[in-house]
């Protein structure tokens, strides 16, 4: 995001980037009290939400939980259940159904997603626009499915995984 001018808020989870070890919390709806104060504190007027492996989870119980904070949603190669089982992942499908049924738009970025986590996305949320990344393995005999019903786009993986960041300290 800073590489294309734009403002972004990025969160260090507990346990994850900065954050302390000590304080890590890997239940998605333990984080969204965090995250909607960090929203409300220093983005108010957040265009979109994103999120990749623990923040994509975070993000959609975010979304479950104060869709007004989530104009649009956009998940990075993790969906609820997917890649691993979530005691989770019934309440943040409703909830990513329910912000796709209110119009805000759902984008998810496949990554290495299986082929039935995009059908479980094309039955649950037909809405949301699938975008496969250009690093994406295509199958043996050709392209990365889609399903039926999603809206295929690419985007180059640099945009979203860098690993690097910048800072001025």
């Amino acid at each position: 995001m800073a590489g294309l001018g734009r403002p972004a808020l990025a969160l260090d989870l507990p346990g994850h980037g900065r954050s302390s070890r000590h304080t890590a919390v890997y239940a998605p709806r333990k984080l969204v009290l965090p995250i909607a104060e960090a929203i409300r504190s220093f983005a108010p007027k957040a265009k979109a939400v994103a999120g990749t492996g623990l923040g994509a989870l975070a993000a959609a119980a975010l979304a479950a939980r104060h869709p007004h904070l989530v104009p649009a949603l956009i998940l990075i190669g993790t969906l609820p259940g997917h890649p691993a089982p979530s005691d989770d992942a019934e309440y943040l499908w409703q909830g990513l159904a329910r912000l796709a049924a209110g119009g805000a738009p759902v984008t998810v970025v496949r990554g290495s997603l299986s082929d039935a986590a995009v059908a479980e996305l094309s039955e649950r949320v037909p809405s949301a626009r699938l975008v496969a990344s250009e690093g994406h393995s295509p199958a043996p005999d050709g392209p990365p499915p889609t399903a039926a019903g999603l809206t295929p786009a690419r985007l180059a993986d640099l945009l979203l995984t860098g690993t690097t960041t910048r800072s001025s300290s």
